[in-house]
């Protein structure tokens, strides 16, 4: 009888864990490859096709703030990328615009590029967003880059429901992608 009783306790047991504990599992399962595998994949898809990436650097995606939700990510940029921005310099980026950000009854474009400082009439959307990349914030400090109005930079920006852009920082080798909605 005991053993009855702790055979029917460990199925028990068994079948708990497998109804309570899988789908926890796999919800976080996905939750880490959305945010770690395909929201990045998509990120570095977006970029115009003559920017050419080596991999991620940082990743601050999906950070939550009262009012909305942003985040961002940085690429390491190829030397290629960086030669010719370095030898073309604005004109670079010509023919380097984004794909419009189609939301359900409009298409909203990519402004031009422009190089840094940010313009007064860009200043609401220029800028990467504040508390939204911790951790690109993060690597900036550990490799001594200081960004000040200065810093040599290229940035667009597109806005729809909320905004996105991006940034090329020539002299640290990275474009930046921020969004905040």
């Amino acid at each position: 009888m005991k053993k009855a009783l702790q055979s029917i306790f460990l199925f028990i047991t068994a079948t708990l864990i497998l109804i309570i504990v899988c789908p926890i599992v796999l919800f976080m399962g996905i939750i880490w490859w959305d945010q770690h595998i395909s929201v990045p994949s998509q990120i570095r898809a977006s970029l115009p096709e003559k920017i050419y990436t080596l991999g991620v650097v940082t990743n601050d995606i999906g950070i939550s703030l009262p009012g909305g939700d942003c985040g961002g990510m940085s690429f390491k940029l190829s030397e290629q990328t960086l030669k010719e921005i370095e030898d073309q310099g604005l004109a670079f980026f010509d023919n380097a615009t984004p794909e419009p950000v189609t939301t359900r009854t409009t298409k909203h474009d990519w402004k031009p590029w422009r190089e840094a400082p940010v313009t007064s009439e860009d200043s609401n959307y220029a800028h990467i967003p504040k508390g939204c990349v911790k951790n690109f914030d993060n690597y900036l400090k550990w490799y001594g880059y200081n960004k000040t109005k200065d810093t040599k930079g290229y940035y667009t920006y597109v806005t729809s429901r909320g905004y996105s852009n991006l940034w090329i920082f020539p002299e640290w080798g990275i474009i930046v992608y921020g969004y905040y909605y």
